[in-house]
Parts: C-alpha cells; structure tokens; sequence
C-alpha cells in the first residue's frame, strides 16, 4: 500500500509496498502503538467541523477520512485538529508559534501532518518568498517536536479567490516541498473539489465544503494516504 511516494516500506500506516506515511527517514509509525493520529494544520477548510454547526450531523471531513484509514490499516485513527478560520499563512504561523493552538496532543508522533492554507492570501498576495518563509516557520515548529513526521500539503480552490491565485500558490509550494525534507504534495482542490461544476457541487459558497465535499476532502487525502 503506498503511503509515501518512492519510499521504502515500513510496517505501521504501510502495507507490503511502500508508505506514504513513512517516507525516506526512519518512519514513526514503525514504532508506533497500533492507534494512529494526524495533526491538521489550516484555515476554516480544515476547522469546519470545528465552528459549523449548521451542518449538524456532518462532522466535515475529518470523520470519513478516519474512519477510511481505519477501516483500510486496520487500526484506529484519531485526529487533532489545529484549524483556525480566516488565517492567512503569515497569521497562523504567528499564532501557532504563539502558543495559539494548545490542544492536547498524544505522545506518539503523528502518522502525517495535513496542511491546508493559502486561500486567505489571495486577496492580498504576498511576495513567495515571505509566504514561502512563513510557511517554512510552520513547518519547522512541527519538526522541532516531530522530526519525521510526513507533512502533506494541499494546493486549494475558490471559485471567489482572484483569478490565477490558487495556480500561484501551488507553484510555490512545488518549491516549499524542496526545502525540507519529509515535506510532499498532498491532494489539489483544483481538481476535486473544483470538479466539472466550478464547485456548485463540493462547496456550498465556492469556497467552504457542503457535505457532499467533505466526502470529496476525505476521498482525496484518502487517495494520498493510503492508495
């Protein structure tokens, strides 16, 4: 099962073939307890089962994208969710950093790391190489306390951000994933969550997923995971 691309298989989150939550350093779930956890980095896309009670049942995305891994290792997978709505990449950093985000957190290391920002940038495009520095700062707070934690990273979509914004930053973090290692492409909301509707079908404001989105949320880290 692949679990990180071109990497060597270990047991934990990986099958027999190769683990995308391994990767080329000595993987932390090799060692790990049978329980997985991913840590959730982002703005209101991967808050939204946070402040959205207006979906009542859906819980977002996070829910099916567990109950799929755990349903797929087998072995149960938990997350903890530091998203935080409205942030652009300088302001969460800032705030993470900060101590903003201090929810408990197990005393394994995460299985993966799934980040999801960017999208608040659009109205006020920053240079790369400030994003690119701030978003680095993120990732070096993570590696401070896990150092080879998988970290994915999401390239996002709104149909309301300027046009070309969303393919600006994708190509910056083409190049932010070189600049650390255990650091790879996660899903692309350009595809998915876009789909052949401009988002009519995936988020109830172009932007933001309805349920039927957060499906495709979970499908598409899913795919990424675990293959």
């Amino acid at each position: 099962m692949a679990l990180l691309p071109n990497a060597p298989s270990v047991s934990g989150f990986a099958g027999p073939a190769v683990s995308r939550f391994s990767g080329s350093a000595p993987s932390v779930v090799a060692t790990a307890p049978p329980a997985r956890w991913l840590l959730l980095i982002g703005d209101s896309k991967t808050a939204i089962n946070l402040v959205h009670p207006e979906f009542g049942s859906d819980q977002g995305w996070q829910a099916p994208l567990a109950a799929s891994l755990a349903a797929a290792i087998p072995a149960p997978v938990t997350w903890v969710n530091y998203g935080s709505g409205s942030q652009t990449v300088a302001t969460y950093a800032a705030n993470l950093i900060a101590g903003a985000y201090a929810d408990a957190r197990p005393t394994t290391p995460p299985a993966a790391v799934l980040l999801n920002l960017g999208v608040n940038d659009a109205v006020a495009m920053p240079t790369q190489a400030a994003w690119q520095a701030n978003y680095l700062a993120i990732v070096d707070w993570v590696r401070a306390r896990y150092a080879v934690s998988p970290c994915y990273f999401m390239r996002w979509w709104s149909r309301n951000a300027p046009v070309g914004t969303d393919d600006t930053e994708a190509g910056w973090i083409d190049t932010l994933i070189t600049l650390r290692t255990q650091c790879f492409l996660g899903p692309d909301e350009r595809v998915f969550l876009k789909g052949s509707d401009n988002g009519a079908t995936n988020t109830y404001d172009g932007t933001h997923m309805g349920t039927v989105g957060h499906l495709a949320v979970a499908a598409a880290w899913k795919a990424v995971l675990w293959p």
